[in-house]
């Protein structure tokens, strides 16, 4: 079995060395939805290191929310939150074809802003996996929800 040393690295980023017996090797600890490059050399033992491969390159993933959840007394929405800067959620009317987009939701929890009383709406969520924006999650499964229709008062 051959001795493999290598670099992993994302642009502006420090390299990090790894090592590992065999053809791969798990490397935690990435900032979600980044590209690195890579490169690696076989170690021959006594016989010194084999030249460095070309660089490649890989994108670390990033999880889908799950485990959506309505709370209809304030008309918000939670899920189970996964390694991401931040969350969008989109929404719309059962019977619409558009969405509505909220960008920059916090972690775990959310809001339907201006939906109307009543009314059927699907919902998902995707978690943002990189500071600017580059990379996302896939949308989570679909979500519906009916909004509470309020009991007048003070008549």
């Amino acid at each position: 079995m051959n001795y493999y040393s290598g670099y992993y690295y994302y642009s502006g980023g420090n390299y990090h060395p790894f090592s590992t017996y065999g053809d791969s090797v798990n490397i935690t600890n990435l900032y979600q939805g980044t590209t690195y490059n890579w490169y690696v050399r076989t170690n021959c033992y006594s016989y010194g290191y084999s030249n460095y491969s070309s660089t490649n390159t890989f994108v670390s993933s990033c999880a889908t929310p799950t485990n959506l959840t309505y709370n209809a007394t304030n008309n918000s929405v939670s899920w189970t939150n996964v390694a991401a800067y931040s969350y969008e959620i989109r929404y719309r009317l059962l019977e619409d074809t558009t969405w509505t987009t909220k960008t920059d939701a916090y972690p775990g929890s959310g809001s339907f802003p201006g939906t109307l009383p009543g009314r059927t709406y699907i919902w998902q969520v995707r978690a943002v996996c990189s500071y600017l924006r580059t990379s996302f999650s896939d949308y989570s499964t679909t979500a519906m929800v009916t909004t509470p229709c309020p009991t007048p008062s003070g008549l």
